[in-house]
């Protein structure tokens, strides 16, 4: 684990070198792993958006993860390219993120977090981390289209 006082997590650009780099790292990981109709990342472009929150994690000033917020309009947000660096995986940098954007999110108003996650093996950790959080199966919601790829989770926030 890494010590809290190491680990920043602040709202960043997404054409921040770093934060532009890791977005491209996840960006090719989903791309490898999914067709494209079942890759749902954003990139910088769609990250930078009115009612998109980004925040990313620094250790020592590396970008060590990304995570962002999309606002849903409906008093909901929904979770969108949370990724972890390599080398930081499994150290803490995944809940840090998800627990500023929770935060985030209430600071916001918002009654609830929504999220779309791969549904083979390759996405189980970040599923067993939404999960230990408390995020719970619900239904397909916004643009997104049921199918064998993709799992919903939500997390209530009142």
């Amino acid at each position: 684990m890494i010590a809290r006082t190491d680990l920043q997590i602040a709202p960043a650009d997404p054409d921040d070198a770093g934060v532009a780099a890791l977005v491209a790292v996840h960006m090719a990981r989903s791309q490898a792993i999914y067709a494209a109709e079942d890759s749902h990342v954003l990139d910088t472009t769609a990250l930078a958006e009115p009612g998109v929150t980004l925040l990313a994690a620094r250790i020592a000033g590396d970008v060590a993860g990304i995570g962002a917020l999309r606002d849903l309009g409906d008093g909901t947000a929904e979770i969108k390219s949370m990724h972890t660096a390599k080398v930081w995986r499994g150290r803490g940098v995944a809940s840090a993120l998800l627990t500023g954007l929770i935060d985030v999110a209430r600071s916001q108003g918002k009654v609830a977090l929504l999220l779309e996650a791969g549904a083979d093996e390759t996405a189980r950790p970040a599923r067993a981390l939404y999960s230990r959080f408390g995020f719970t199966p619900c239904a397909c919601f916004g643009h997104y289209r049921p199918g064998p790829s993709s799992v919903f989770l939500r997390l209530d926030l009142s």
